[in-house]
């Protein structure tokens, strides 16, 4: 869940840490 209250640049680390993980499943389900 990402908090409505937080920063922008939490939120792009936010989003740049959930990309990262989505490109290791693929890399892991490949």
């Amino acid at each position: 869940p990402i908090p409505i209250d937080c920063s922008m640049g939490d939120f792009e680390r936010y989003i740049h840490d959930y990309i990262r993980q989505a490109e290791q499943q693929q890399d892991t389900s490949s």
